[in-house]
């Protein structure tokens, strides 16, 4: 590779891996890797831009990414308490997918969504009402937030 940069990608299921090295990040690389015509389910990625381009997939984000994130967010005292008690939630809505799945179901129930979405809600709120309004969702160069946490699938990064 003589001093060149090259991109590690990985692509993976619960029972393969496909580990490949690319001289390009974008959608050269994963065009490239020639998985995504094949591809069924839930693609669990960062929030890089060329994954989110991907059309006709389900998108989630990495938890590990979303609680390294709000560690970093709970450094400010403003915003310490809700970001904390999301990542607390966004973990438990994890575990309770996992349990779920140990038990033999396919993720959690109506009720269960519910909840962890309702709470998820009220925290988003918190985390809302303590940033200035000129940088709210929705406003310049802002698009609106959705709820993908405790999304009730098996599939968790």
């Amino acid at each position: 590779m003589s001093g060149a940069v090259y991109w590690a990608h990985v692509a993976s299921n619960d029972l393969l891996t496909l580990l490949d090295c690319h001289e390009h990040r974008g959608i050269d690389a994963v065009t490239d890797m020639a998985v995504l015509p094949f591809f069924k389910g839930v693609l669990v990625s960062d929030r890089y831009r060329t994954y989110w381009s991907i059309d006709g997939i389900t998108h989630a984000l990495c938890l590990s990414h979303l609680l390294r994130d709000l560690a970093s967010v709970a450094t400010s005292p403003a915003h310490r308490d809700w970001a904390d008690k999301m990542a607390d939630l966004l973990v438990e809505a994890k575990d309770a997918v996992e349990a779920a799945v140990v038990a033999g179901r396919d993720g959690l129930n109506t009720r269960e969504l519910r909840l962890f979405r309702s709470r998820y809600t009220r925290l988003l709120e918190r985390g809302f009402s303590t940033v200035p309004a000129r940088h709210q969702p929705g406003t310049a160069n802002r698009t609106p937030t959705t709820c993908c946490a405790a999304s009730g699938t098996a599939a968790t990064k």
